[in-house]
């Protein structure tokens, strides 16, 4: 697998490489969601109305999930940092 060097270059570039897996994955979830709700609009209104509740939720909870995620590696990355874990395995 070809390395990406973000630190250098034009920081547009930078954000559209990180950000693309991430639009694909959005696009991909929401095509998901209306192959439910036209499949569920077959069985009645109230069906419909009941799995356009739920993506909402399951969109929120996704987002939020995440987002907590992205930050606990950060943290995780700085506490390995700080206690010099990583010197410790690579023998610097």
């Amino acid at each position: 697998m070809k390395s990406v060097d973000l630190t250098n270059g034009p920081i547009t570039r930078s954000l559209l490489t990180i950000a693309a897996p991430l639009v694909a994955g959005n696009i991909l979830q929401a095509l998901v969601e209306v192959a439910d709700l036209f499949f569920v609009g077959r069985i009645s209104p109230a069906a419909i109305g009941g799995v356009g509740l739920s993506i909402s939720v399951i969109f929120v909870l996704m987002t939020l999930i995440i987002g907590l995620a992205g930050g606990g590696r950060l943290r995780l990355s700085l506490a390995i940092m700080e206690k010099g874990i990583i010197r410790m395995l690579v023998g610097c």
